[in-house]
């Protein structure tokens, strides 16, 4: 089993990402109660249902990325010590945008991690179907050959009946 496989990293990286149960069903349209049944080991967390909640969960961290972008564009400063020792609200809101966008930068390296489980889920759920497709080719033919086999025994049968009946009739 791989980490991706596993439902108790599927919790650990939706808390690392700092969102609910609740906001990553509607991130991957599902129901809250799934994601709880998978996080506590009640429902078998399938490869399907994988990759639907790792590339939601990788959104939602896209997407915080992306705000802290352009909460980085805005700030574009450090804040002065003198702004620290301001109890007003404007620098206490400036000093948390600060702490916010940091928690972001590494919410964004937690994303390209699950992105590059979800490449990896990719290319095992690839080679996963050039297999069946494999075995369900040559379960094809093993089935044409005893459509074969069946249609030439029930031949030689009909044959053998008639020669047995031409003996018995001269």
């Amino acid at each position: 089993m791989t980490w991706h496989d596993d439902y108790r990293a599927l919790k650990r990286a939706r808390e690392e990402v700092g969102i609910s149960q609740a906001a990553l069903a509607r991130a991957a349209g599902v129901k809250r109660s799934l994601i709880a049944n998978i996080e506590t080991g009640r429902r078998p967390f399938a490869k399907g249902i994988q990759h639907v909640l790792w590339t939601a969960l990788a959104r939602v961290k896209t997407e915080k990325e992306l705000r802290a972008q352009a909460l980085d564009k805005r700030i574009g400063e450090k804040i002065k010590l003198s702004e620290l020792l301001d109890s007003s609200p404007a620098a206490f809101n400036r000093y948390r945008e600060l702490l916010r966008h940091q928690y972001d930068e590494r919410a964004l390296a937690s994303a390209r991690t699950l992105i590059g489980v979800q490449d990896r889920q990719i290319v095992e759920l690839r080679a996963e179907v050039e297999r069946l497709e494999k075995q369900n080719k040559a379960l094809r033919e093993w089935l044409e050959s005893e459509e074969t086999a069946a249609l030439a025994h029930e031949k030689a049968t009909d044959l053998k009946e008639r020669v047995s009946s031409e003996v018995k009739g001269e």
